[in-house]
Formats: structure tokens, sequence, C-alpha cells
């Protein structure tokens, strides 16, 4: 008689060896002390969204392609589920991403029905694999007036939310429905979506969240794929590709190519003396913008969001005061917060003001003004290309932090050295 397949993580670890789980907690050493009582204990730490962050921030861009597949699932899937989806891998290089995986608990399972933790899904990226998120998540913010638009250029049925983001997103799941509404748009829709269906599945557009009540050939072609939902809106100036569109544009090689190896870097050759002069310029100009950063801040006193970052209105004024963009202004922002020389007051209302450390900082030489801000980068939690785009954390926001970024910022900084003097 054959037994049942487990049907949670405590029991499938209920059913591996002794060898197994003392691989699991030397791998994942944190979720050991103290000692959990049972294996349902040991379960409920593998899963806390902290030590999962720590487990994906080891993982090597291989094993990460490998998980993207098992999360584009619907349900649990296969090795060769996985293997299907790429291009120049082999049967044995998907296992062995699978058994990595699986030995830090990250999946579980059989090779045929392999399980991707609830934690894990919560903790990846929500464009897995550079697809969108799934439509059904996008139309359920979908006011009834606009989701009834897209059901009408459909040709479906009348249905009131969430019945009718479930009748768009079953048309959008079945292959042929999109492609036979691609080939129905009008000139230009099908560049539109094969550049959205590449790694960044996003885009701007002005009123992107009012939507077309014809929608025929002369239409503009964002238009039209907006109102037949092969695009969503995401508020008023952004779009997304649906990922169910995404799968379809990109065939079955979902993934895309390997990577199996890391590609070699593009690097270019300095004599010392221009990679230190190239340098001594940056830190001179880092220092520099740092300081005049804060003191627009002590002018203007942005007040503090209740998300405890910065508004965006305000930290659009400070680039333009900077000529800067806003990539610079975020990091700015945090390494300077991190060096302690900004910080939110204790007021009702409190607002950002640097501190008193930062008139200290003023009359230190450039160069100890240089190492304070960069011990700070390196160990700040911060990652601060987590304020750019749609949907964003708030710059300074906790929605910024993540467990690794500091061993991440040090593996960047080891390949850098790895590379060679003048490289």
């Amino acid at each position: 008689m054959t037994s049942r397949p487990p049907r949670t993580l405590a029991d499938w670890l209920a059913r591996q060896d002794d060898a197994f789980l003392a691989r699991l907690v030397r791998g994942r050493p944190d979720v050991a002390f103290p000692p959990p009582q049972d294996l349902s204990a040991l379960a409920s730490r593998l899963s806390v969204r902290i030590s999962v962050s720590r487990a994906l921030d080891d993982l090597d861009a291989w094993d990460l392609q490998v998980l993207d597949g098992l999360l584009l699932a619907t349900g649990p899937a296969g090795v060769d589920d996985v293997l299907g989806m790429l291009v120049g891998a082999g049967r044995d290089d998907v296992q062995q991403a699978v058994d990595r995986l699986r030995a830090l608990a990250l999946v579980w399972g059989a090779d045929d029905a392999l399980n991707v933790t609830s934690a894990v899904r919560e903790a990846a990226s929500r464009f897995v694999g550079g697809l969108g998120r799934p439509a059904a998540e996008l139309l359920i913010a979908y006011p009834s007036d606009d989701i009834r638009t897209v059901m009408r250029h459909l040709g479906l049925p009348y249905a009131s939310q969430p019945g009718a983001t479930a009748l768009v997103c079953e048309r959008l799941r079945n292959p042929d429905a999109v492609r036979a509404l691609i080939d129905a748009a009008p000139d230009g829709a099908a560049a539109v979506l094969e550049r959205l269906s590449g790694a960044i599945p996003t885009g701007e557009l002005a009123n992107a969240d009012r939507l077309p009540d014809v929608a025929d050939s002369s239409t503009p072609p964002v238009r039209w794929l907006l109102a037949h939902g092969l695009l969503a809106y995401v508020g008023p100036s952004h779009l997304e590709l649906p990922r169910e569109v995404g799968m379809v544009l990109r065939g079955a090689a979902t993934l895309g190519a390997a990577r199996l190896a890391p590609p070699p870097p593009e690097t270019a050759t300095l004599t010392q003396q221009d990679a230190d002069g190239a340098g001594a310029t940056n830190l001179q100009e880092a220092t520099r913008l740092a300081a005049e950063l804060l003191r627009h801040i002590g002018a203007d006193e942005p007040r503090v969001l209740r998300s405890g970052g910065m508004g965006t209105r305000e930290v659009k004024r400070l680039a333009k005061q900077l000529g800067v963009d806003l990539p610079t202004t975020h990091l700015l922002l945090h390494v300077t917060a991190a060096a302690g020389l900004l910080a939110h007051t204790s007021a009702y209302e409190p607002v950002w003001l640097p501190t008193p450390r930062y008139d200290d900082w003023l009359d230190e030489p450039v160069e100890r003004q240089w190492a304070g801000l960069a011990e700070a980068w390196l160990a700040m939690p911060a990652l601060a290309w987590l304020a750019d785009g749609p949907d964003a954390a708030h710059v300074l926001s906790d929605g910024t932090h993540r467990v690794g970024a500091a061993a991440m910022r040090s593996r960047v900084l080891q390949t850098a050295r790895d590379l060679g003097a003048g490289r």
C-alpha cells in the first residue's frame, strides 16, 4: 500500500532522516537556537520571513532561476516542468538546484510534486522571472465601471466583483484567446507587449486609469491593450503586463536562457593613477552632495510620513535642488541617515532634520567625511533602489530594509576586488 504524500512542511520533515535534518540546520543555523522542541516548531522557524530572506540571499543566480520556475507553477511542480521553461539547461542541472533548495527547506516534496513554502512566496520578488503579477492580483483593484469596460471589450457577460475579475482571468489563462487578441490589436501594440515581456513588465502612462469606451483600430495601441485586459493599470500613471499575457508572449521558454554560470564581467583596465584619480573625484562629489542635501533638508524641514519615510514630493524637490536624479537622492538620504547625520524629530508632527553630529562632520577632513559615509553604506539595512518605481516603498521607511543588504554589499565588493587592481 502506498503511503499518502506529505501535506505540510512539518509532515515532510518528519519523513526525513537524521542526516538530512543535521544538514538542514547547518545550512540555516538561525533556526537551531534555541533548539526546537519538535519538528512542528522547526517547520515554523523555517517559515519565518527573516530566516527565509537570509537563506534566499545565499542562493546563486541559477538556484534563484529554478526557484522562479517553481514559483510560476500554479500548483506542485516537478523538475521536468521547470526544465521546460529554460533554454540551455539539462535535467541534472535543474535537479542539482532543486536539491539545494530542498536541502534548505525552501521547497519540499518529491521531484515530481515540489511545493514552495508560503514564506518563500511572500519573500520572493513581486515580478517572478521578470514577469508581471497575476491578472487576478491586478484587476481585483479595478472599480466596477472599469472592470465592466474590460469585460465588454472581451465580449464577456456582465458580473460584479470578484466574479468579474474571475471571468477576465479565465479568458487570459487561455493562450489561444490571448494570441487572438494580440492578432486583432492595432499597429504598434505587439511592439509594446514585446518590450514589456522582457525583464521589466511595467511602464508609465499619463492617465493610465482612463479606459476608452470605444477601442477599435484607430485607438492608440496602449489604450486598446488596457481596454482588453492585455495590460493593467496600477494607479493613475503606471501600467503592468499581467503574468498570463507575458507567459504567452515568451512561449515555452518562459525563463529564457539558463544562468548556469555568471556572465564574464565587463571591465576596463585603468592605470593605478587613473583609478585613484577617479576615486578621489567621486569621493569629493559624494561628500559635497551629502552636505548640500542636509543643508536643504535643514532649510525645508520635510515632514515625516506615517510610514516613517519621506514624501515623494519632498524627495523630488531635493533632487531638483541638488541637480541629480531620484535614485541618487534616495541613496544619499539613506546613507546620511545610516551615518547618523539625518534623523526625524520626536515632536507631535515630526520632521526630518540634520542631527547635531552633522555640524561636527562638516568640520572633518574630506577623507574622514567619506569614510563615515562609506562605512554607513556598507552596514545599513536599507536598499535605496527599493524606493524606485511604481508601488515602491517610501524612501527612509522600513519598507526599504532587507535582512541581507549588508552581506550583499560585502559580496559585491569582494567580487570587485577579485577582478584585480586597476579593473
